[in-house]
């Protein structure tokens, strides 16, 4: 609900009709896109074929589908540091019963894809380092972010472990700057 709002402040004046619901069973008829698309969404789902099987479903047979996933591998100091950030929601979703594991490597992406039974068009890695590292906002907001997780956990007994980490990582923003990872992108197509 939390990523629709924003979405909804983004997109209000744009002809957008946003959905809640699970990849696993989309409340859509089957083959009503023409694309469909997923980004840093496998490292959120636990089984693959099932989602691929849900988004083959929903995809026009002459349609495309497109993923998209950073890469957890060959970091500089900077994407460490994001990746850090990255490990640390995921550490905290785990906490809380959401399953969220570490990206994974280029290597592990490509099997994930060759089972996904598509078609595979194209891919490519790219980089997202864009803008200076050490912005004072985009630090400002990724720790802000960290806080607002840590909060989740309040009451619990790894609240105050969780709540140290968070101000290393932070420290660690303002001392390295953050820039995130290479990440791979699959252009394919339905079977």
């Amino acid at each position: 609900p939390q990523a629709l709002n924003i979405a909804d402040s983004e997109f209000r004046q744009m002809p957008v009709v946003l959905v809640q619901g699970s990849g696993m069973a989309m409340p859509f008829t089957d083959h009503y896109f023409d694309t469909v698309t997923m980004s840093n969404a496998l490292h959120h789902i636990e089984a693959h074929q099932a989602l691929f099987a849900e988004t083959g479903r929903v995809c026009k047979s002459q349609g495309l589908i497109v993923v998209n996933e950073m890469i957890n591998e060959s970091l500089s100091a900077m994407q460490e540091t994001y990746m850090l950030y990255h490990r640390f929601s995921a550490e905290i979703d785990n906490q809380l019963g959401r399953y969220h594991r570490e990206p994974f490597t280029e290597k592990d992406l490509l099997a994930i894809i060759k089972l996904s039974g598509f078609q595979v068009l194209d891919s490519f890695v790219h980089s997202e380092i864009t803008g200076d590292a050490m912005n004072t906002q985009e630090i400002d907001a990724m720790s802000e972010r960290l806080k607002n997780k840590v909060a989740l956990l309040h009451g619990t007994d790894h609240y105050y472990f969780y709540e140290n980490k968070a101000r290393e990582i932070i420290c660690r923003f303002k001392k390295t700057g953050i820039h995130r990872p290479r990440h791979i992108t699959f252009i394919l197509k339905p079977v």
